[in-house]
């Protein structure tokens, strides 16, 4: 490169600091691989790329049995020479049953250098398949995609605006081999403060236990449960209703999907959102079997009677506006059409009163002639 005739011998360090970062940007030169060949090419290019802390601010590392000897040296390199550049992390541990002590204690070393550094942590996709981990701080992190088993991860993170839980199974080893980490601050329960929308698609009502039993989101507007398949509930349901009363004060959406509660949990669940809700939705994939519909058709009068305009006590959700039953209806035809005439002469009479603009009901099985009726007139847009 110190020649003249080389052709970057005129070019800029900063330039060609930015085309070692393009370079290593690319999926076939992410791994260390792609920066050893950069230091390895000549001297100028080596120190240019150690005087680039971002070109060395990505960690991106799968740890599975047996665990590589160079595993924890080659992450001391890369934190020394990002300096305290933020670090964008990507790791997928798949752990096992330990084949000797060395693997663990080296697992254990490699844990804990990262998390000494979680603190500079701006991006984080991590994919565990263990079961038990500590909570710590992370306070620059941005977006995270993590399972719901890991949700102390992401402890007090002030800046945190998107998640995203996808579920997992439970395993049997984890990290108890790293005693060591739980030194690191720990919050209980981690506090989202900024978190807005909350998705989760979970497996089995366990998962959603040990979600909710982690959690903290006081300002939460959005809120949905999503069953891979049909789920049960009963006397899980108070650690539910205990999450919505933590939450219920911004919540205004609120949406279950092939999650089967009673309909007294129902209105229970409904009263503590009462005040905010504005959006309920009831959903059934459409791969569940006639049986499975039956056995979830939790709507009957009792929860039509109750979002009912009456001249003597406000309705139930008396802000709501868009309503989904997607559930067979077990209720009497005309109790559907009756709570949502009484909601729209409400509004004609005080304007300051919310107005339903969207009812979605599925009639299945039983005949609905009336209420099946209004559904069709709001569908071709006649709604009042």
């Amino acid at each position: 490169m110190g020649s003249p005739f080389h052709p970057f011998s005129v070019v800029p360090p900063e330039i060609i600091s930015q085309l070692f970062l393009a370079y290593h940007a690319t999926p076939d030169n992410a791994s260390l691989s792609g920066l050893r060949s950069i230091c390895l090419t000549c001297k100028d290019w080596r120190d240019i790329a150690y005087s680039t802390s971002e070109l060395w601010s990505m960690i991106d590392l799968h740890l599975r049995d047996p665990i590589p000897i160079m595993l924890v040296d080659n992450l001391r390199t890369l934190l020394e020479r990002s300096h305290e550049h933020p670090l964008t992390v990507v790791l997928r541990f798949h752990c096992h049953v330990w084949r000797s002590v060395v693997d663990r204690d080296r697992a254990t070393q490699f844990m804990t250098l990262l998390l000494d550094n979680v603190h500079r942590w701006k991006v984080a996709h991590l994919e565990f398949q263990c079961e038990s981990y500590p909570s710590f701080h992370m306070n620059t992190v941005r977006t995270i995609h993590v399972p719901h088993n890991l949700i102390s991860m992401v402890a007090s993170s002030p800046k945190l605006r998107t998640r995203r839980d996808i579920g997992s199974q439970s395993h049997v080893h984890g990290l108890l081999y790293f005693k060591n980490i739980t030194s690191l601050e720990i919050t209980l329960p981690p506090q989202f403060s900024m978190l807005k929308s909350l998705n989760l698609s979970l497996a089995t009502y366990s998962s959603l236990q040990s979600f909710l039993s982690g959690i903290h989101v006081p300002n939460l507007e959005e809120l949905e449960f999503h069953f891979a398949e049909f789920s049960s509930f009963g006397s899980h349901m108070k650690s539910i209703k205990n999450f919505l009363k933590t939450t219920s004060g911004q919540i205004t959406s609120f949406s279950i999907r092939n999650m089967c509660i009673q309909e007294e949990d129902l209105l229970e669940c409904l009263a503590i959102l009462s005040p905010s809700l504005q959006r309920l939705r009831i959903l059934a994939d459409p791969t569940l079997t006639a049986i499975d519909y039956y056995a979830i058709e939790n709507v009957t009068e009792r929860t039509l009677e109750a979002l009912t305009y009456d001249p003597e006590q406000e309705p139930l959700c008396p802000q709501l506006e868009h309503l989904t039953l997607e559930r067979c209806i077990q209720a009497t035809d005309g109790a559907l059409s009756d709570m949502v005439d009484s909601r729209w002469r409400q509004h004609s009479e005080l304007n300051t009163a919310p107005r339903l603009r969207f009812l979605r009901a599925v009639f299945r099985y039983h005949t609905h002639p009336i209420d099946a009726r209004l559904d069709c007139q709001i569908r071709y847009g006649s709604m009042r």
